[in-house]
């Protein structure tokens, strides 16, 4: 397996070599996928995605890489293993796929379900902080915090006034 990175090239042994001249093209394998990457820059849409076996595209900006968690139960769990670590490593995002029995449907017929029902019904659920008697210490409800800025989210909206 060879993953470029950075500048560089990572192989399956954990050997770290340099790649050729900036801006040339290099070659970019991903398990059984192989696909030729400038450094530094994402192929064109389309022209990125990985050729071969399983799903996934070329790493840059904007790539989302694409783990088939299916791979696992077709024996191939030491290339799903090198998949996630490269997109962790890289990214620190991916798509996952190939869960049985997942319906994204359900998933969300099941959450406009939940979060149109009554504050009241809600709350049976709610984590400790919200109500004293609640056996959900760490996970459940957590009901809107006006004026509260979430630090556990990624990007935080919050109208500001400016005066002048």
């Amino acid at each position: 397996m060879r993953i470029e990175r950075r500048g560089k090239t990572f192989t399956r042994g954990g050997r770290e070599e340099d790649l050729r001249e900036p801006g040339s093209v290099v070659p970019f394998a991903f398990a059984d996928a192989t696909v030729e990457v400038e450094p530094g820059r994402m192929q064109g849409e389309g022209e990125g995605r990985m050729q071969g076996e399983g799903e996934g595209r070329a790493w840059g900006e904007g790539a989302l890489p694409v783990i088939d968690l299916g791979l696992v139960r077709a024996g191939r769990r030491s290339e799903v293993a090198g998949r996630l670590l490269a997109a962790l490593e890289h990214s620190g995002f991916f798509y996952v796929t190939g869960i049985p029995g997942y319906d994204s449907n359900a998933l969300l017929r099941h959450t406009k379900w939940f979060f149109a029902l009554p504050l009241e019904e809600k709350m049976k659920v709610a984590k400790r902080q919200f109500r004293r008697d609640s056996g959900c210490l760490y996970k459940g409800y957590f009901p809107v915090q006006p004026g509260e800025i979430s630090h556990k989210e990624v990007h935080q909206l919050k109208a500001v006034t400016v005066s002048g």
